[in-house]
């Protein structure tokens, strides 16, 4: 929808759309930082078409093997080069042995996994693709996820399917709550009020905001899990630096201190927190319900397209800067398109008690619960009121 919007584009592929460089040219172009361009969608395409499949279980896996990649994803080399010694370089087919020797790596640690666990078939099929850093540049990193790329894992040379495994996991986890964040209410939105957290195993200065401490909270919490299920596979010390065995302490040590800020916190993100620390979740407090009299008229805001996503949602979308994406249920959904025009409460109880057959009653509640949400996120609002 958002291509559609910005660059009135013709019919993409899911797999395009799912790109990472989509997603970042989508970004950039929402927060008026530039246009999305007809090579945004032929890079994402092209790597969409050359990238080759590692499966495992039900898990799968795109890895950028092209040769083109280490050109095409220019602008990720230089975030990641930033606090690095050297330039940084992706391995493709190109990269001979090396690259051969690191895809086997990565393919042996989706077995591992997949031998003891599902884990993997839930988090990586938030993952688009996984590039592969070039053994041959030297770089300290040994796997990352960046927010400006949601979908991309970069991974560096795993020395054993443990490692590989436990960086799939990690930033698997990442890309699971890149998708969490759009699509639920995590984050409050007195969030910039966060007292920020400081993680005592990092430097005395570390303070994580509220998105960081929620994503680190998160991938410690599937990396526990990873721990718990992989540990008759443990038979020898690891070499690398694992987080596994701090992982259940540092999720507790984060989930305690969200715990402790939840009035920082969606309603979502406060069920999760709890859900993840093993504690059942408290009760929900009853919406507030904008109070409208029958006779009132209301209006939805202007410039909405609707697509469906999924068979109980809809992505509604304004298509007038600023754009602003909702997912919705179907109800609240069809009372948008029925108040397209000025509407008085009393027709928009009527419409809903036919289409549903539903009795008056039960209409009249449906329409005070979807108002009120609609009105909450100012998607309708007063016909007098009604946004150019």
């Amino acid at each position: 929808m958002a291509v559609d919007f910005l660059l009135n584009a013709p019919a993409i592929t899911a797999e395009v759309a799912d790109s990472p460089l989509l997603r970042h040219a989508v970004q950039e172009s929402l927060a008026n930082l530039r246009l999305i361009s007809r090579t945004d969608l032929d890079s994402a395409a092209h790597l969409a078409r050359t990238a080759t499949l590692l499966t495992s279980g039900s898990a799968i896996l795109p890895v950028l093997t092209d040769a083109e990649t280490d050109t095409i994803l220019a602008s990720v080399r230089w975030i990641l080069a930033a606090d690095e010694p050297a330039e940084v370089h992706f391995a493709t087919i190109e990269s001979g042995q090396t690259f051969e020797a690191q895809l086997l790596a990565v393919k042996a640690g989706m077995d591992l996994v997949a031998n003891y666990s599902t884990l993997l078939d839930d988090l990586l099929g938030h993952a688009t693709f996984l590039a592969l850093l070039d053994a041959r540049w030297p770089s300290r990193i040994r796997s990352a996820s960046l927010r400006q790329f949601p979908g991309l894992i970069v991974m560096g040379a795993p020395q054993s399917p443990v490692e590989a495994a436990e960086h799939l996991v990690h930033e698997g986890a990442h890309q699971k709550f890149f998708d969490l964040a759009l699509v639920l209410d995590i984050i409050g939105p007195n969030a910039h009020s966060f007292p920020k957290y400081h993680p005592p195993w990092r430097s005395p200065t570390t303070r994580w905001p509220l998105e960081q401490c929620f994503a680190a909270f998160h991938a410690y919490s599937c990396l526990a899990q990873l721990s718990d299920e992989i540990q008759n596979a443990l038979t020898v010390q690891e070499t690398y630096p694992s987080l596994l065995p701090f992982a259940r302490q540092r999720a507790r040590d984060i989930g305690g201190w969200l715990i402790g800020h939840v009035e920082f916190l969606g309603i979502d993100g406060v069920s999760l927190t709890h859900q993840l620390l093993g504690q059942l979740p408290p009760s929900p407090r009853s919406p507030r319900r904008d109070k409208y009299r029958y006779t009132d008229t209301v209006v939805a805001v202007p410039h909405l397209h609707f697509s469906a996503a999924g068979p109980e949602n809809i992505l509604v979308g304004r298509r007038v800067p600023p754009y602003e994406f909702y997912f919705l249920g179907s109800d609240s959904a069809r009372v948008l398109q029925l108040l397209e025009r000025p509407g008085h409460i009393e027709s928009l109880v009527d419409a809903l008690a036919v289409e549903r057959r539903l009795d008056r009653l039960s209409a009249a509640d449906l329409a005070s619960s979807t108002l009120s949400e609609l009105t909450a996120l100012q998607l309708v609002v007063p016909a007098r009121q009604e946004t150019p």
